[in-house]
């Protein structure tokens, strides 16, 4: 079984959503404030959805 990288395909949404979540945090809160906590508070990052894609 060949294994993938995450750049050989396309991101997926929730991916995008994500990372437009941590991107706000960073932004709003500075790269000290920023947590996990803040990012899932996107609406699009639920805490769980958070974890399973990036912990």
């Amino acid at each position: 079984m060949a294994s993938r990288s995450r750049s050989s395909h396309r991101a997926r949404p929730t991916d995008n959503a994500l990372l437009d979540g941590a991107r706000d945090a960073f932004a709003t809160h500075g790269f000290y404030g920023a947590s996990m906590e803040t990012i899932a508070d996107a609406p699009a990052a639920p805490n769980p959805t958070l974890y399973s894609h990036f912990a």
